[in-house]
């Protein structure tokens, strides 16, 4: 495999939060993994909990989130998102697609603002 040289950029802080799930693994922590090989600083999750360690977001360039969605997490990433603060959702979902009729549609729908990159 032939690896192209990075280009000269300063490092990133990124935060992040994850399911603790298998899938966890191949969506976030291996890529995350690599940022850090690649001159990056990475604020881990907490423990095998995969919680953001909110006091520490404060100083981050960007927080990756992976299927996490609870109020607890919400209302400081919002105030970071308000400060310029990249904040990135992964769902691993297609949340447009949540049907209506779902009891916890409108809970969903507020995490939809998706875009499509093609």
């Amino acid at each position: 495999m032939t690896v192209l040289p990075a280009r000269q950029a300063r490092a990133m802080r990124i935060g992040a939060a994850f399911e603790p799930t298998a899938a966890a693994y191949y969506r976030g922590v291996y890529p995350l993994e690599e940022m850090v090989r690649r001159g990056h600083e990475i604020v881990w999750p907490e423990n095998d909990t995969g919680e953001a360690r909110i006091a520490e977001l404060d100083s981050c360039d960007v927080v990756y989130v992976f299927r996490r969605s609870e109020e607890a997490l919400r209302r400081p990433l919002a105030k970071l998102a308000a400060r310029g603060v990249g904040i990135v959702w992964d769902t691993d979902d297609d949340l447009s697609a949540v049907p209506r009729r779902r009891p916890n549609f409108k809970g969903i729908v507020r995490l939809c603002g998706q875009r499509q990159f093609t």
